[in-house]
């Protein structure tokens, strides 16, 4: 088969039209791709920072929220007067059915056994071995790790 001339340029001409507009294709969607991940990393990356300061917030609150029931002169009266625990359980229990979000509100003595509780059942129970009650027995705030609870087992 004999190629007049007109197809003899047209034939290369729209070879090199059609490898010319892979390539562009080829590198357009690399490019794409390329910045799709980065914004989807970048996203990924606020939206971590964000959350990790919502649970920070949080945590800094219910700290506050603990002190300050900690201090009141019902919750101290109870680690040494038998007549203040009903009062302080009572405190404890409208706290932790108000807020939904503590496992237990207890009041521990000296020696590490707790003598009030939102739950009266755990009244006696031994948490003097717990790292944050050897810290907290010295005057420390203290915030500790996850725990296994020696309440129901769990974390």
């Amino acid at each position: 088969m004999k190629l007049n001339l007109k197809m003899k340029f047209l034939v290369p001409i729209l070879g090199v039209a059609i490898i010319g507009m892979a390539a562009l294709t080829l590198v357009s969607f690399n490019a794409s791709k390329k910045a799709l991940q980065d914004n989807i990393r970048s996203q990924m990356t606020q939206m971590a920072q964000s959350l990790a300061l919502q649970i920070n917030n949080w945590v800094v609150d219910h700290q506050d929220d603990v002190k300050t029931l900690a201090s009141t002169t019902e919750l101290i009266a109870s680690v040494e007067d038998e007549e203040a625990r009903g009062r302080a359980h009572q405190l404890l229990a409208d706290v932790y059915s108000a807020y939904g979000s503590y496992e237990l509100l207890a009041v521990l003595n000296r020696n590490g056994n707790i003598v009030v509780a939102s739950n009266q059942e755990l009244v006696g129970l031994d948490l003097s071995q717990r790292g944050y009650f050897q810290q907290a027995i010295q005057g420390k705030d203290v915030l500790s790790e996850a725990l296994i609870s020696k309440a129901s087992g769990d974390p």
